[in-house]
């Protein structure tokens, strides 16, 4: 099952976080549906396992799809602080069609970009220049086209293209942007492909990167490793904790310290999946 938000472009896995890209679908078997229930319990206490909420209500993984539940999870972990959190939540609202959701879409974009969201940050700069979204603001997407640019964002070059097919990319409305393409030596790809992008993940068509069905045993694995980590894990809520994965305990009373390696794992994981 496709997921039910899409962006018209193509957002691919960082090279830098792991050649893995993961893409949900639709799971009913008991299996998925005994996972849904475990990270939902885990929601209550755990920033990151909303986030894994919200991502499995919005496409029906151990659960019907619920796009106001889904909704629902990424705004309790944007509260709580997680950037993935604004930057899900941003992505679901930007698609709707009245222009309250769309702003507020925009705010949790800008906020996760601003806290160093690389794709959040991306998606500020498409949006904001696109007039599709009905949200356009030339002035600001320029100011993040030229960010995107110094930091040699992956899929910028393909918002340049568009640009530059419809005659935009000029030093009239997108002066940062030209500054910061000469600057740093970025040329137009010569380019007219169009690909629909999605809220999760989309499959990148190059042989460098590892494309995983995410029905698989590899998301599977993700949800168990995920699970294993919150039922020992101290709640992320708590204002003061040890730093372990033993409620009361510090690093220095494990023998194998804050390190280990089903933790290490899940973050990976997590990383890979969420960004």
């Amino acid at each position: 099952m496709k997921t039910l938000i899409t962006l018209i472009t193509t957002l691919m896995l960082m090279p830098s976080a792991g050649a893995l890209t993961l893409t949900y679908g639709k799971c009913d078997s008991d299996a998925c549906v005994e996972r849904f229930k475990e990270i939902k319990k885990h929601a209550r206490n755990h920033v990151s396992a909303n986030t894994l909420l919200g991502d499995m209500y919005l496409n029906g993984y151990g659960t019907d799809v619920n796009k106001d539940e889904a909704l629902e999870a990424f705004e309790k972990a944007s509260r709580w602080g997680s950037i993935y959190g604004k930057y899900k939540a941003g992505l679901m609202l930007v698609t709707r069609d009245d222009a309250e959701s769309k702003e507020e879409g925009m705010r949790y974009l800008r906020d996760a970009a601003k806290k160093g969201h690389r794709n959040a940050a991306y998606f500020m700069g498409e949006v904001l220049s696109n007039p599709k979204y009905g949200v356009q603001n030339v002035a600001e997407a320029d100011q993040w086209l030229a960010v995107l640019v110094e930091a040699k964002h992956e899929i910028v070059p393909q918002t340049l293209a568009r640009l530059d097919r419809e005659g935009r990319l000029n030093e009239e409305t997108f002066p940062a942007t030209l500054k910061a393409m000469s600057t740093y030596d970025m040329a137009v790809p010569e380019t007219d492909k169009q690909v629909e992008v999605k809220a999760g993940r989309a499959a990148p068509e190059d042989d460098k990167y590892e494309v995983i069905e995410v029905n698989g045993p590899q998301l599977a694995e993700l949800i168990d490793v995920g699970i294993e980590f919150y039922e020992e894990a101290p709640s992320d809520l708590n204002k003061v904790t040890t730093g372990t994965r033993i409620r009361g305990r510090s690093c220095s009373d494990r023998m194998n310290g804050c390190g280990g390696a089903p933790v290490d794992q899940f973050i990976r994981y997590y990383r890979n999946f969420i960004l």
